[in-house]
């Protein structure tokens, strides 16, 4: 069994401040890294890197269609034999309960219906 050892990001690496329009997450593995040449396809759907010990090549690619439809952005930056490291980036809500430009959700219509 193959295992990765996740290091605790310090707060202030995740936050970006409060001036700052979004929320960066980051975090490192120290496994055997991946190398450059399917570093490029590794979100892609149904993509697993040659060797891999288990996977359906869709963890990355849900993850990051999901990161862009909030409009967000996902990256991965991998040295060979030292690990990745992965982050994302999301909009903050502007206010309590607002959302950040870009996101759209559609409105809600309820209709009432009487039933006699």
């Amino acid at each position: 069994m193959r295992q990765l050892a996740f290091r605790r990001t310090p707060l202030s690496d995740v936050l970006d401040g409060k001036q700052q329009r979004s929320v960066r997450i980051a975090f490192r593995d120290n496994g055997p890294g991946i190398e450059d040449k399917y570093l490029e396809r590794i979100f892609e759907k149904f993509f697993q890197v040659p060797g891999s010990p288990s996977g359906t090549g869709l963890g990355l690619a849900i993850s990051k269609e999901f990161i862009e439809a909030q409009g967000g952005k996902i990256k991965a930056n991998s040295v060979v034999g030292k690990g990745t490291a992965f982050s994302f980036q999301l909009p903050k809500a502007l206010r309590a309960g607002g959302l950040p430009a870009g996101i759209y959700l559609p409105e809600l219509r309820i209709r009432r219906k009487s039933c006699l």
